[in-house]
């Protein structure tokens, strides 16, 4: 087992409104992915599968993909990535393959800090709004048609 560092960094920081902000990192390799807030903030308290990941442009239609996690004592795993119009297909999008381990500790670290910083960034704090707002409502599934 390899544990991996998932990070992020703020695109156009002096850009408030740009959208999205908080690109991929992992292992000091700056992905093209961007991070969807509320279910990686989900995903480390419960195993299911959240669309996390969505494309750096922003629209999730455009390349979401869905990451079915599993959490162990401690560690949180990416066991597998899916594309969003097709969640039986396994993909790599990412420059390592599946499962991804991280230590558990680090990945709610991150999660704190995207949950910060998201307030300082309209869109991002809008979207995370409604995303809570929908999960409480209807749950998981609601969220970027993960049904």
């Amino acid at each position: 087992m390899e544990l991996h560092k998932l990070e992020f960094i703020i695109d156009r920081p002096e850009e408030v409104d740009y959208y999205p902000k908080f690109i991929v990192k992992l292992d000091k390799a700056t992905e093209q992915q961007s991070f969807v807030v509320l279910p990686l903030e989900l995903s480390y308290q419960k195993d299911d599968l959240y669309p996390i990941l969505n494309c750096t442009c922003g629209e999730w239609g455009c390349g979401g993909y869905y990451v079915e996690v599993r959490n162990e004592a401690d560690y949180v795993v990416w066991q597998k990535i899916f594309r969003f119009i097709d969640k039986s297909e396994e993909i790599e999008p990412l420059h390592v393959k599946t499962p991804i381990y991280f230590e558990r500790g680090e990945y709610i670290k991150l999660v704190n800090d995207l949950l910060r910083e998201k307030d300082r960034f309209p869109q991002e704090r809008s979207n995370y709004i409604y995303d809570t707002k929908e999960y409480q409502k209807n749950g998981l599934g609601s969220l970027y048609d993960l049904k």
